[in-house]
């Protein structure tokens, strides 16, 4: 495996990890700075899962569309 294709395969190996972790520790061995990118890749999914989610404003998509058009 290569870095480019760790990319490409993130999210795949992360759910791959939960029913074969022995399969994706040894993909991640073969790649120096692979396990490292994947923990990022994992860490950051986790934070951005804790985040509070919320409604945009009423309207907003109309505002967002017309200051683009501007």
């Amino acid at each position: 495996m290569t870095l480019g294709e760790l990319k490409a395969q993130v999210f795949e190996l992360i759910e791959r990890e939960r029913v074969d972790p022995d399969g994706v520790d040894a993909a991640l061995a073969t790649l120096p700075g692979g396990r490292v990118y994947f923990e990022g890749i994992k860490n950051g999914l986790r934070l951005a899962a804790m985040l509070p989610t919320e409604e945009p404003p009423l309207g907003l998509d109309r505002r967002i569309l017309a200051a683009a058009s501007e």
